[in-house]
């Protein structure tokens, strides 16, 4: 039979022993309240308990697709302050050129490379006889087709890439690759000029609604 100690000491052990029970079923009660819900759901056999963690709601959450905004359609140009090379003469060799003077539907494509294409030469050509005027003495053009670009509606986007040559009383000359994009529409002509080889030939660089001027204007 234990003596009266020994049964003061198991009783302390005991004592401990639920304390650090009970301790730990805290801890592990509030940890389980952190990282899990638990739903009780009435069944025909009982109650039932299930556990759902939270991390999963969170992944759900983060798999919500969000609406893409749409992107605003581009401000058409308009009429403002148009310019082009317009010289009073030309030199003993070379004469002003004149300008296109129809404009083609843009549904033409056939005809609208010819408009570009004559509009440049005409625009190059001038522009050498005001910087050099009397002094030039032959002009000369390596041109390609256009390549044509998404547009806005009723209008076309196209880019010609082309070389020039000219000469003068005393000196010959090459450009380097020239890209001249064209914007046209029933009421104006924009232009925009890279010099250089561009880097992607894909992307519409020079854009003449970003940095292009206008060059003539059509009456309504």
């Amino acid at each position: 039979m234990p003596t009266h100690k020994e049964l003061v000491i198991r009783n302390e052990r005991l004592s401990m022993d639920r304390r650090s029970f009970l301790a730990t079923t805290a801890i592990l009660g509030g940890l389980a309240g952190c990282s899990s819900t638990q739903t009780t759901t009435e069944t025909e056999r009982g109650t039932r308990t299930t556990t759902t963690p939270e991390h999963t709601a969170r992944v759900t959450q983060s798999k919500t697709a969000t609406a893409t905004p749409e992107t605003p359609e581009r401000e058409r140009p308009t009429c403002v302050d148009p310019t082009r090379p317009d010289p009073d003469s030309g030199s003993e060799a070379v004469d002003p050129v004149a300008y296109p003077d129809t404009r083609p539907e843009v549904s033409e494509s056939s005809a609208l490379a010819e408009y570009i294409a004559a509009y440049e030469t005409a625009y190059r050509t001038n522009w050498l006889l005001e910087e050099h005027g009397s002094e030039l003495t032959d002009v000369y053009f390596g041109v390609g087709d256009p390549t044509y670009f998404d547009s806005l509606p009723a209008s076309v986007t196209g880019r010609l890439q082309y070389t020039y040559g000219f000469e003068l009383e005393s000196a010959i000359a090459d450009s380097p690759t020239i890209y001249a994009s064209y914007y046209v529409d029933d009421a104006v002509v924009v232009r925009a000029e890279h010099r250089g080889w561009l880097r992607d030939e894909d992307v519409l660089e020079p854009n003449p609604l970003d940095s292009g001027h206008v060059l003539e204007c059509f009456a309504e």
